[in-house]
C-alpha cells in the first residue's frame, strides 16, 4: 500500500487548525511531491472556510482556488502536487463521504485529500487519492521530510 508522509510539525499544524475551527470544519490546501508511489507532504496552507453552514461543509474561497489553479497550470513548481484538507467535526469520521467526492469533482485540481475526524478532543487523520474517478485510502505517517 502506498503511503503519505507528513512531518510532525505539519501534522500538528493540521490538527491545530481543526481544533481552532471546531465546531466548524477547517479547510486548507497542502503541497506534496510523489516519489516511488509515496507522497511527501511538505507545506500546509490554512484557508478560510466560506461555506454557508460551516459545521457540515467546507468551501475554499474562489480567489484561493484561482491562485492554486494558476500555479498548477503555469507549472511554476514542477513536481509539486496540491491537495485539499478539511475536518469532519460533527461525525468525527475519516471516511470520504458523498459530499467529499463531489467536492473532489468541483476542485478537480486537487486529486488528493486529507480528512481530519474530530471527536471529543481527539483527531484522527486519513489520506485519500483519486485515480480514474475513484477514491482510495492511503496510510498517513509522520516522518522527517526535507
Amino acid at each position: 500500500m502506498n503511503l503519505a508522509y507528513v512531518s510532525r510539525k505539519n501534522l500538528l499544524r493540521l490538527k491545530k487548525h481543526a481544533k481552532e475551527s471546531f465546531p466548524n470544519e477547517c479547510i486548507g490546501v497542502f503541497e506534496c511531491y510523489e516519489d516511488a508511489g509515496n507522497f511527501y507532504i511538505t507545506n500546509i496552507f490554512e484557508c478560510k472556510n466560506v461555506a454557508r453552514n460551516k459545521k457540515i461543509s467546507g468551501l475554499l474561497p474562489r480567489k484561493t482556488l484561482r491562485s492554486f489553479n494558476k500555479m498548477i497550470k503555469r507549472g511554476k513548481r514542477k513536481g509539486i502536487l496540491y491537495g485539499a484538507y478539511h475536518s469532519h467535526p460533527v461525525s468525527g469520521a475519516t471516511n470520504i463521504g458523498e459530499q467529499d467526492m463531489h467536492s473532489g469533482m468541483i476542485y478537480n485540481i486537487f486529486k488528493l485529500q486529507i480528512i481530519l475526524g474530530v471527536k471529543r478532543r481527539s483527531i484522527r487523520t486519513a489520506f485519500w487519492q483519486t485515480k480514474n474517478g475513484n477514491w482510495y485510502r492511503r496510510g498517513l505517517k509522520t516522518r522527517s521530510i526535507r
